[in-house]
Order: structure tokens, then C-alpha cells, then sequence
């Protein structure tokens, strides 16, 4: 019974790692290329990544105290990869 109690929450978050790891090579090519058709696309494929994986947790997580803090804790690994990007273009 544990494991399947523990088993959106590990599918939760591989799924935001693979979101923010995502987001990371997406940076990186950007930043590398400087493409602006690539930008716009990255923008809108993470917003709809973003969406889905709203979706699914708010299905998959029954607990509104879970839920929030998946959203707290993805939302900090986002600003984290922004942060990170703007020190790259910065530097």
C-alpha cells in the first residue's frame, strides 16, 4: 500500500526534474545559437509542459497541501533556471 501512496509523487517529480532539465538545455542551445525563432518556440513548449504537468498533479495529488507544495517547489526551480540564465546572458 506504500508504494502506491509514493507512487505520484515520484512520477511528480521526475516529471518536473525532466521540466527543468528541459528548460536548462534549452537555455543552453539558445544561448549558444541565438536563434529567435528557437526562443519562441522553448517559451511556448514550456508553457504547455508547465500546463500538463499542472494537470497531472492536480489529478494525481489528492492532498491540497501536497499539491501546493509541488507547485511551490517547481515554480522555485524555474526562477532558479531563469536566474541562472540571466547571470549567463550577463556575463
Amino acid at each position: 500500500m506504500a508504494d502506491k501512496e509514493k507512487q505520484p509523487h515520484l512520477v511528480i517529480t521526475v516529471g518536473y526534474l525532466g521540466f527543468i532539465f528541459f528548460l536548462l538545455a534549452g537555455l543552453r542551445y539558445i544561448l549558444i545559437i541565438e536563434d529567435q525563432v528557437g526562443r519562441l518556440l522553448m517559451a511556448f513548449s514550456s508553457g504547455f509542459l508547465w500546463y500538463y504537468f499542472q494537470y497531472s498533479a492536480s489529478h494525481l495529488l489528492t492532498n491540497r497541501k501536497e499539491r501546493k507544495f509541488f507547485k511551490y517547489t517547481s515554480i522555485a526551480g524555474i526562477l532558479i533556471v531563469f536566474v541562472y540564465g540571466s547571470y549567463l546572458v550577463l556575463a
